[in-house]
């Protein structure tokens, strides 16, 4: 849940990871391993999952939910 608000948040969920913007990935990724530190190393593979399971979701037609704002949206920028 935690990487899905901030990759909601930051970055195009139709987008390969490869093809983000370096420096959101990073700090993504560092946010992650500061609030959860034994999950350091998935954190990359988390993130890249998510972006690939929400373009599979919108091929198949089971578009998910449109971008809210979430409520930890200024939380968020902070952290980032």
């Amino acid at each position: 849940m935690f990487v899905r608000l901030f990759v909601d948040e930051n970055l195009d969920r139709m987008v390969p990871i490869s093809k983000q913007p370096k420096e959101k990935i990073q700090a993504i990724i560092e946010s992650c391993s500061r609030q959860f530190p034994e999950f350091q190393e998935r954190a990359r593979k988390r993130i890249r999952t998510y972006l690939k399971s929400c373009r599979r979701m919108k091929k198949n037609g089971m578009e998910t939910r449109p971008t809210p704002p979430h409520l930890t949206s200024a939380m968020a920028e902070n952290i980032l």
